[in-house]
């Protein structure tokens, strides 16, 4: 009932005579609340102790009486472990992409090239993850971003640590910055960046990328990163998540590589924090 109650733009598509959007059995298990999920995942591992024994599973029990993860059977018999993370995908009006580009520790510095994300709780719809994820983490963005639909991605691997299938849900939610909005928050970068954001969207256009592996583009991704303005968004007022306008084609040609890390990360060492206050 909740589910179809919650349904609707613009978290979902409307419910139908045909079905409801998010309501597969995964779906619904992760946002059921923790006595529920707990009861599953121990009939899950039930159905795996009769397969296997060892450390690993015990340490799956454990996380799975604490709640810390969603273990199911599927229809097919399978024994899956489940993650589900909501992200949010804004787009501003020249193409660029909200990315979280780092987070910063006292005076480490780590890169981090995703989308804005948190793992889905119990007992949650997308939309509230949505809305603890503003409240908490984006509440610069609130007010000035347009939702309008959620897209659903499936990854599925093997789980080194546990030694089950693991299925990693990720419901993207697109949304559009306002026209000729921006964003009340610290910035860091060169002069020249800070002083126009214009100048920024053109020089990281000029040359786009057709991929980041070789030299020459490592060098190029470095240059044209420099060229961004960095956003600051703390925790508290010694840690926090470094954000971009990363432009569209950097963030489709970005494979994760460990030399794309290394870049970023010189990168983000060459930025300077704001003197001013953190807002938190």
């Amino acid at each position: 009932h909740r589910r179809v109650t919650s349904a609707g733009p613009p978290h979902t598509s409307w419910p139908s005579d045909l079905g409801v959007p998010l309501t597969d059995y995964c779906d619904v298990v992760v946002s059921m609340d923790k006595a529920a999920q707990r009861i599953i995942g121990n009939f899950a591992l039930r159905q795996l102790s009769k397969q296997r024994r060892g450390r690993a599973i015990e340490m799956l029990r454990k996380e799975v009486d604490d709640t810390r993860s969603v273990v199911i059977v599927t229809g097919s018999g399978a024994v899956v472990r489940l993650v589900s993370l909501v992200a949010l995908k804004v787009v501003r009006r020249d193409g660029s992409i909200f990315m979280q580009v780092g987070k910063w520790s006292g005076k480490e510095v780590e890169s981090a090239f995703r989308l804005p994300g948190l793992k889905q709780e119990a007992n949650e719809n997308v939309g509230e993850t949505l809305d603890r994820m503003f409240s908490t983490r984006l509440p610069f963005l609130q007010d000035i971003v347009e939702l309008h639909e959620v897209d659903r991605e499936l990854e599925e691997k093997e789980s080194r640590e546990y030694g089950v299938l693991t299925r990693y849900v990720r419901l993207i939610c697109q949304a559009r910055l306002f026209d000729d909005a921006g964003l009340s928050l610290p910035a860091c970068g060169s002069d020249e960046v800070l002083a126009s954001e214009t100048h920024t969207y053109r020089s990281t256009a000029s040359a786009a990328s057709s991929g980041t592996t070789g030299p020459a583009m490592l060098q190029q991704l470095l240059s044209r990163l420099q060229t961004l303005r960095v956003y600051v968004a703390g925790h508290n007022p010694e840690s926090g998540n470094l954000y971009a306008w990363v432009p569209h084609d950097i963030v489709s040609n970005f494979l994760g590589s460990s030399a794309e890390d290394a870049v970023l990360t010189t990168w983000l060492k060459q930025l300077r924090m704001p003197h001013a206050e953190i807002p938190i």
